[in-house]
């Protein structure tokens, strides 16, 4: 088990200001519904097949429906190469009770577009 971070709302919006890169592993319907700006959806344990999306040597932080499952994807994150990983802790519920802006579907934000495939770089 590695050892993750966990960061409160109002330290995970200090991370996202600085550059921390933000997915969201809810299944679409809840990201949809509200989600922190900026965010990549990447339901469940999608980060194994799409990891290519996530911008490289970035940290990264990992919404969940729940601290465990949060836990549970960051854990699988740092399994895939990614040194730098965080959950936030109460997942978007804590970010909505902080007060901090969301974007939802209906506000007409589009999700963050998936990245490419980046070719490998030559050995």
């Amino acid at each position: 088990m590695t050892d993750i971070k966990q960061f409160s709302a109002a330290e995970a919006h200090k991370e996202i200001e600085a550059g921390r890169f933000v997915i969201d592993t809810r299944f679409p319907f809840d990201y949809f519904a509200g989600r922190v700006p900026g965010s990549l959806n990447l339901p469940g344990k999608s980060i194994q097949t799409r990891i290519a999306q996530i911008p490289p040597g970035r940290p990264l932080l990992i919404v969940a429906e729940d601290d465990e499952l949060g836990v549970e994807h960051a854990e699988l994150a740092a399994g895939l190469g990614i040194a730098d990983v965080a959950v936030l802790q109460g997942g978007i519920d804590a970010w909505t009770d902080a007060d901090y802006p969301t974007d939802t579907i209906s506000d007409g934000i589009a999700p963050a577009p998936p990245r490419p495939p980046q070719d490998p770089k030559p050995t």
